[in-house]
């Protein structure tokens, strides 16, 4: 089924904005296409990307791979490149300079609205670099989150009120890394429920235990590809 997003795309917090959920780090090359990206597309974003990062002079077009509908670097401004041009807005102490957003306290959060990319069907990818060189002390930290209602579950709402979401956030190592069953150390969480209340829930580990600094204060290349969601009559 489709995804019926109601409110603005937030990054670096959840929907909510609940203070315990804030992402504590960096985020770089924002990209969402309305087409599920193939194998090779996925390697020019990353080659695209891995350019830019450590050079912000570098000349960065991720269009090149494939069309966006939002595009957003975060690489010395907020200007989104995409046909759509999304209003994006930074809120609460986010700030933006040529290593990407950052986010360090509680608050702070970016707005992305106009952007519908998952309503005419289920085909969809969203792209994005992080880094973090600490957790924030809470559970999770919500990187990425994009949904129909702010104050229902995005799992299971008791009051069964509707909630089309994607939410994408980190399970740090320090915090248990959220229970995670992909192993222990910090785990990227993807969580997902479309119109029809289809949910999807996985998670990546991003690194073995003890291994925290070693990899994600580096820069860490997310891309969630959704080729077909999940039909509940299969």
């Amino acid at each position: 089924g489709s995804f019926d997003f109601a409110l603005d795309l937030v990054l670096g917090g959840r929907a909510d904005h609940n203070g315990q959920r804030h992402f504590r780090g960096k985020l770089a090359l924002v990209n969402v296409f309305d087409t599920s990206l193939s194998a090779t597309q996925a390697q020019c974003l990353f080659r695209a990307g891995d350019a830019a990062l450590p050079d912000p002079a570098a000349i960065y077009e991720a269009s090149t791979c494939a069309p966006l509908v939002v595009d957003v670097s975060f690489i010395g401004d907020v200007a989104d490149r995409s046909k759509g041009k999304a209003k994006v807005s930074l809120n609460g102490g986010a700030s933006v300079d040529t290593k990407g957003v950052h986010f360090t306290g509680k608050g702070h959060h970016v707005t992305v609205s106009g952007t519908d990319y998952a309503k005419k069907d289920d085909t969809f990818t969203i792209a994005y670099w992080m880094t973090k060189e600490q957790c924030q002390g809470s559970i999770y930290e919500y990187m990425y989150s994009h949904n129909q209602n702010d104050q229902a579950d995005i799992i299971n709402d008791q009051l069964r009120r509707p909630n089309s979401n994607i939410n994408m956030y980190l399970g740090c190592e320090t915090s248990g890394g959220g229970w995670s069953t992909a192993g222990a150390g910090t785990a990227l969480r993807f969580n997902l429920k479309d119109s029809a209340s289809t949910w999807a829930s996985f998670d990546f580990p991003l690194h073995a235990a003890g291994a925290f600094d070693s990899i994600t204060n580096l820069w860490v290349h997310v891309v969630l590809v959704v080729s077909a969601f999940l039909d509940r009559k299969s």
